[in-house]
């Protein structure tokens, strides 16, 4: 009856646990450590997370009663299982002061189990990837730096280029070793359209759309410079 009275909705002593020790109660309204699992049904209330947090903890059995549902679980070694018959749940009873483990493995407690299962093979198989992997990304960040003179197209009739007469970028691109390594420049150009040049100093800016590829497995990763300062005069 004490404890019927305890729990009633409305007593001050409803919320949390009551502690019983030898028979008699010693404490209520006491709050049992959650889990931190994350992983857990939905439906699972503070009571199953309760439960299970103090399996986590000591060697306790703890029975669960849904307050919704009339379900009826045990927590045992930080896993919850329902108990859908009271034979199964007398057997639980009796097994209770036996030697037992978890009913069910995380799948954190199984993805270390299995890790550790035929542990050299799998580290010969992940030394075997990395070195593979780290060829395959040198293959593919292979970088190279040529030097190009820039050709001026589209220059006014009216006008006369005065410097640099001859000017030249560095170009650096990157791709498969296979495609980056043969570029140079017999295969790749820079040209510049100057069709907009006026007389006096003018600056134009070179981007990678002014580098004409042989293909478009290499990207333009780098220009230097990245502008240019052009004198123009009239033409005599």
């Amino acid at each position: 009856r004490i404890l019927l009275s305890i729990f009633q909705k409305g007593s001050p002593l409803h919320d949390g646990a009551v502690i019983v020790r030898e028979g008699k109660i010693v404490k209520a309204a006491s709050y049992i450590p959650l889990t931190s699992k994350e992983e857990l049904p939905e439906q699972w209330g503070t009571r199953h997370r309760a439960a299970i947090g103090l399996t986590e903890r000591c060697d306790a059995w703890v029975v669960v009663v849904s307050e919704e549902r009339g379900e009826v679980s045990i927590a045992r070694g930080g896993a919850l299982q329902e108990v859908p018959a009271a034979t199964q749940l007398a057997e639980f009873m009796r097994m209770g002061l036996r030697p037992f483990r978890p009913l069910t493995e995380t799948w954190k407690e199984k993805l270390a189990n299995a890790f550790r299962k035929r542990l050299g093979a799998k580290a010969g198989a992940l030394v075997f990837v990395s070195i593979f992997w780290l060829l395959l990304a040198g293959q593919q960040n292979f970088e190279v730096t040529i030097t190009l003179p820039l050709e001026m197209k589209n220059k006014p009739p009216d006008l006369e280029l005065v410097s640099p007469l001859d000017p030249v970028v560095k170009v650096r691109l990157k791709g498969l070793r296979k495609d980056a390594s043969v570029l140079g420049p017999h295969n790749v150009r820079a040209e510049l359209d100057i069709s907009l040049a006026k007389l006096g100093r003018r600056t134009f800016r070179i981007e990678p759309r002014h580098i004409l590829l042989p293909h478009d497995r290499v990207k333009v990763v780098g220009i230097e410079p990245k502008v240019i300062k052009f004198s123009f005069k009239k033409a005599s």
